[in-house]
């Protein structure tokens, strides 16, 4: 498993975001006439846990999530039950996942589509991917 199939399975099967996105979860890029609402995703740095000689086997990613919707109430909406979901990663041991914790959250509205985003950015705890 790597970290992308573990965080989108993680937000797909999280019931407060599966109502409201299904399967709306893309890497990246959101497909242009995409149905909202809808959640990208995308790595923004990556720290390994260094150790006296090489590294621990952990990688600390530090990932964003943004919930895209209509209207920025929707946003919020969608952005509660995806840091709801993750939270729930701070006590899941037997998780690929080993723990998520939420570093900042910002509105960033898009004029060209005239959508609404909230971003997220989190920091993960897994196993190292070779």
């Amino acid at each position: 498993m790597t970290i992308d199939e573990a965080l989108v399975s993680r937000l797909a099967t999280a019931p407060d975001v599966a109502a409201l996105v299904g399967e709306r979860i893309f890497a990246e890029v959101l497909p242009y006439g995409q149905a909202m609402p809808a959640i990208t995703y995308q790595h923004i740095s990556l720290s390994p846990l260094p150790v006296l000689r090489g590294t621990a086997g952990l990688d600390n990613p530090r990932v964003q999530i943004d919930c895209w919707a209509d209207t920025y109430n929707e946003a919020r909406s969608l952005a509660r039950a995806v840091r709801g979901a993750m939270k729930g990663l701070e006590s899941v041991a037997e998780s690929y996942i080993g723990a998520a914790s939420l570093i900042g959250s910002r509105g960033l509205p898009d004029a060209d589509s005239r959508r609404s985003r909230v971003s997220m950015d989190f920091s993960l705890w897994h196993p190292e991917e070779t």
